[in-house]
């Protein structure tokens, strides 16, 4: 990870908030015991969101794209064409 923050593949702070990866800012090296206390404390959060699979899907199945969505993409759920696809 220090070598895409080096390398300019991600920024400092992706690393850091999405990959949880914590650095030295000078040094840009990595902190292994911080790196982990992050990733156990993004675990826990994870969990205290979660729900069991079967509220999720129950909630997902209630959800519904935005009609102007539906006007250029077809109709929900069964996905079915609303207007003729002209293919050059």
């Amino acid at each position: 990870m220090a070598t895409d923050v080096r390398d300019c593949s991600i920024t400092f702070d992706t690393a850091e908030r999405v990959y949880k990866v914590v650095l030295d800012p000078e040094t840009l090296s990595v902190d292994e015991i911080a790196t982990a206390n992050a990733r156990t404390a993004e675990r826990k959060e994870r969990l205290a969101r979660a729900k069991p699979y079967a509220e999720f899907v129950a909630e997902w199945s209630q959800k519904r794209p935005h009609p102007q969505a539906l006007k250029f993409f077809g109709s929900w759920p069964d996905a079915k064409p609303n207007r003729e696809v002209i293919r050059i």
